[in-house]
């Protein structure tokens, strides 16, 4: 066969074999030479659109001879279909048989384009975004990471513009016990913000802004009396006692209601309501009465407690609770007859207390005759059940908390030990007190020591003050707090205080008067003469600066023990009448 000078039989051979590339790349049919059993439903591409790209396909197929007479007759026009010579054996391999694979490839092959790389995303698992959290907790940081294409190599936190710390591996969490920044969080706002990068290096940044508040736990409320298990006579009455706190601020109201009912709300303590001035507590019908207390903080948040108690025909009339007693004791009755009713100077010993008094030829029982007659500065406040209460308490408990305080033996080396554990941050190595703390030397007479007991202020011997009301809590809170040193604790301490007095030196002794009277002076007498005793007090008069001998010959103290403070005479007498006088001479009138 030979070649034609237009470029021979090999041209429409070229032609097909380009349709059919074309057809297998772009999916469409071939019409002209060579495609007579191309499918009838595809699109169609002529020759004469192939010889249109002849030029680039031509250097992948044809021959080197064909390539040098192409390039030698490149003026020469593509023969019409018609008058092409094609050999049989070569019309397969244009119109029928399918290319190999190979040619495809080669055909079809060209520079592959990447798909572009996803960035990682992320979210807060804990803590969520505007989260507010407690003051002195740590905080655990933790995301949910994900690459949809890939792998996440590091995620690395920032608290506030900081570095904290980088992970490399999930579960993609921060423990704030183990990273400082995390458990040392001020109060206020602070930001948290994660990097996260996967495996290719593109990076996912997200934020969260958390706030540091101040811890506000609900207020503890305990109902003190009456008790849970109380089970009254008909037409009794009942007092009411409530202790609140709150260990991060004040209670700012209290509001008690029964079955539902409001009664009156308690601004400050002690929060107590009696049936001598809560009328819908006295001569209580038959039935089952439910009191609950509200306490609301100073930051609004409230807390709440609930107390049962019924009202039955069934109920002995003489019937009192033990516990509900101990309180109502020391609510009314411990200021004159002592911690264990041994007596004061101003109430009698209740040793061997019979069930049955007899006052002007009247024959009362125990509760009847508190009723009528005490306490005695305040007749008429401890009525029915309180009265009942306290009966029962003095005739069952009181006599076996008498014989236990007295099988007590002091032991003053073990009281400097507990010194040492339970009082010296206060009251300093030699009891002197600090500016904040009073001194406990000098002791002072037996009834000379203020006394909070549920609220309820009371004075004391040095024994009781430290038996039931210290140490104090970290707030200055006494009720509730005062169980480390009972008992043994506060007889032991009582013998190492009275053995540390022997040692002080005069300097000591005039110090702590001077800061003792300080105190009493600022409680009871600036209010009229000032901090500064310049209204009516100074200067002294000659009389009242000498003798200073504390006794009938000293007329300061006798003036200030006998006539102040004028609204109240008999509220700073004894050592507080002592100190105040030393303070005035030695430090006002110097």
């Amino acid at each position: 066969m030979t070649k034609n000078s237009g470029g021979g039989w090999l041209e429409p051979i070229r032609a097909g074999w380009m349709c059919s590339v074309l057809a297998v790349l772009a999916g469409v049919g071939c019409s002209g030479a060579g495609s007579t059993n191309a499918s009838s439903s595809a699109p169609r591409v002529s020759v004469s659109s192939v010889a249109s790209v002849s030029s680039v396909v031509a250097s992948i197929v044809a021959s080197p001879e064909s390539r040098s007479a192409q390039s030698t007759n490149s003026s020469s026009s593509l023969p019409a279909p018609s008058s092409l010579q094609v050999p049989s054996s070569l019309q397969v391999l244009s119109s029928e048989a399918a290319l190999p694979s190979s040619s495809l490839v080669a055909a079809s092959s060209a520079p592959s384009v990447s798909a572009p790389n996803l960035v990682p995303s992320a979210a807060f698992v804990r803590p969520l975004p505007g989260a507010k959290l407690p003051e002195g907790q740590p905080v655990t940081v933790e995301v949910d990471a994900t690459d949809a294409d890939g792998a996440i190599t590091q995620a690395l936190l920032f608290v506030d513009g900081v570095r904290v710390a980088a992970l490399t591996n999930s579960p993609w969490r921060w423990p704030g016990n183990l990273l400082p920044p995390l458990g040392a969080l001020t109060l206020g706002t602070h930001e948290l913000r994660v990097q996260v990068t996967d495996n290719l290096g593109a990076r996912t940044v997200i934020s969260a802004n958390i706030e540091i508040v101040k811890l506000n736990n609900a207020p503890s409320v305990t109902f003190v009396y009456p008790a849970a298990a109380d089970r009254l006579p008909l037409g009794s009455s009942v007092d009411v006692l409530v202790e609140a706190s709150d260990i991060e601020g004040g209670i700012d109201k209290l509001v008690l209601e029964i079955d539902g009912i409001a009664l009156e709300t308690k601004m400050v303590p002690p929060y107590q309501w009696t049936a001598a001035v809560e009328k819908r507590l006295a001569n209580l019908s038959a039935g089952t009465y439910t009191l609950t207390a509200i306490a609301t903080d100073d930051q609004g948040r409230t807390g709440s407690a609930s107390k049962r108690f019924e009202i039955s025909a069934a109920a002995l009339s003489s019937q009192g609770e033990v516990a509900t007693g101990a309180y109502q004791y020391r609510q009314y009755c411990i200021e004159c007859h002592g911690k264990v009713g041994q007596g004061t100077s101003r109430g009698t010993d209740l040793a061997s207390l019979p069930e049955v008094l007899t006052k002007n030829g009247i024959a009362y029982s125990l509760a009847a005759y508190i009723e009528a007659f005490m306490p005695k500065f305040q007749v008429a406040q401890c009525v029915d059940q309180c009265a009942r209460n306290i009966a029962t308490y003095l005739l069952a408990q009181l006599p076996i908390e008498r014989r236990q305080q007295d099988a007590l033996v002091a032991n003053s080396v073990a009281g400097a030990a507990s010194y040492q554990q339970h009082c010296v941050a206060c009251h300093g190595p030699r009891a002197l007190g600090s500016d904040r703390y009073p001194p406990l030397l000098p002791l002072r007479e037996e009834d000379d020591y203020p006394l909070t007991l549920h609220s309820s202020f009371v004075r004391t011997d040095v024994l009781t003050k430290i038996d039931l009301g210290m140490p104090v809590s970290r707030t200055g809170v006494v009720d509730g707090f005062a169980e480390l040193c009972q008992g043994q604790c506060a007889v032991d301490i009582v013998a190492y205080l009275n053995e540390l007095a022997t040692q002080l030196t005069p300097e000591e002794r005039l110090q702590a008067q001077v800061a003792s009277g300080k105190r009493y002076y600022s409680a009871h007498c600036a209010t009229c003469h000032r901090e500064d005793g310049s209204r009516d007090l100074l200067p002294l008069r000659p009389e009242l600066v000498k003798p200073d001998t504390l006794d009938e010959r000293d007329l300061l103290f006798v003036y200030n023990r006998d006539l102040m403070p004028k609204r109240d005479p008999k509220a700073c007498i004894g050592v507080c009448a002592k100190d105040v006088s030393v303070y005035i001479r030695e430090a006002l009138a110097r």
